[in-house]
């Protein structure tokens, strides 16, 4: 959307004109298929579309390459460390949330000073995310692995003990998507902590697969992890839910088919 534009550096210029592209188009169409309910809504606020024609589908993933491996095999594609594992794999902007793990790592070391993180991604807070590991002086329990090659990414993921989602809920809030990434975690059979941005609260609540918490309070997010670091049983649990839930709820085939249902319903 075009606030996620706004606040990755495009112009207002730009802006402008993405917005009387969307409008027209909006228009025009005869179904739009959004992500999100939270998207559906943003879009009959903002365009004049009939909200009767917005029909929302939320992303899935590929459960045949996001796949549960032992971490032996992940560690032997990405070198990583063989330590417990905190992972994060996506594009580093300020809405990704990483800094708030940064802010809560100082209190995990206290506890767990074996534990490691790594940020496995590329953008534009790349480096000031480097800059916060040095100035709380963690940076050497943190590995940025910079761009993934897309046949990587379930290494890394299972390379992970437990995968995080702390979504910057302010800017999620506005934008409400349906992250690609949390159902490849799921996949993955991890278990995952989250922040409540709404699409991922409803998916959560709904099927009880992973766990959310306030990630602006370093010390929440500090016993969520130490928690499930030190209960091997739990995150099992986590990640089995994870995956079933995936497979029954959120592939590509199993969204294809609801955009095709949604499709034929065009007279």
């Amino acid at each position: 959307m075009l606030e996620e534009l706004r606040q990755t550096g495009y112009s207002p210029w730009k802006i402008a004109y993405m917005r009387l592209n969307q409008r027209l188009n909006f228009s025009y169409c005869e179904r739009i298929i959004p992500v999100s309910e939270g998207l559906k809504n943003l879009i009959c606020a903002n365009y004049p579309v009939k909200a009767a024609k917005v029909i929302p589908v939320a992303n899935g993933t590929n459960p045949q390459v996001f796949r549960p491996m032992p971490k032996s095999e992940a560690l032997a594609q990405t070198r990583l460390p063989d330590a417990p594992t905190v992972g994060f794999i996506g594009s580093c902007y300020h809405y990704h949330g990483v800094q708030y793990l940064i802010q809560a790592a100082p209190l995990i070391l206290e506890k767990m000073p074996e534990v490691r993180f790594v940020i496995a991604g590329d953008g534009a807070q790349l480096e000031e995310w480097k800059a916060l590991c040095r100035e709380v002086k963690v940076a050497k329990a943190f590995h940025f692995t910079g761009k993934v090659p897309f046949n990587l990414a379930p290494y890394y993921i299972n390379s992970f003990d437990i995968c995080v989602s702390p979504w910057d809920i302010e800017f999620f809030g506005k934008i409400s998507g349906s992250p690609m990434k949390l159902f490849d975690y799921f996949a993955c059979g991890k278990a995952v902590i989250s922040s409540a941005i709404e699409a991922v609260r409803v998916v959560i609540a709904t099927y009880e697969c992973a766990k959310i918490i306030d990630v602006h309070d370093p010390q929440k997010f500090t016993e969520a992890l130490i928690t499930l670091l030190q209960n091997d049983k739990r995150r099992t649990e986590l990640g089995q839910r994870a995956r079933t839930v995936v497979l029954e709820n959120f592939t590509w085939e199993i969204t294809s088919r609801k955009i095709e249902k949604v499709l034929g319903g065009i007279t």
